[in-house]
């Protein structure tokens, strides 16, 4: 990952975190560690899996999220 990408997510991270929205600097450091060309996806699908977690309170609606997003990643290459 580019220099630039780091530290322009680092400063989403800590904007964000500031605020109360937590759940958007979870995502955004998530897609941190992921390639560069994944990065809008996986901040995408991360966001989607902290608000079914935060609706559900079940770990494996978040793990089937990741699991939607990994067969269409695979599907589609």
């Amino acid at each position: 990952m580019t220099g630039d990408v780091r530290l322009s997510l680092c400063i989403v991270v800590r904007l964000l975190a500031k605020g109360c929205y937590l759940k958007f600097s979870s995502a955004a450091i998530f897609a941190m560690i992921h390639p560069p060309l994944s990065l809008i996806p996986v901040f995408i699908m991360g966001i989607s899996a902290t608000i079914c977690f935060n609706r559900n309170k079940c770990l494996l609606a978040t793990i089937l999220v990741h699991s939607v997003y990994n067969a269409g990643i695979l599907y589609f290459s």
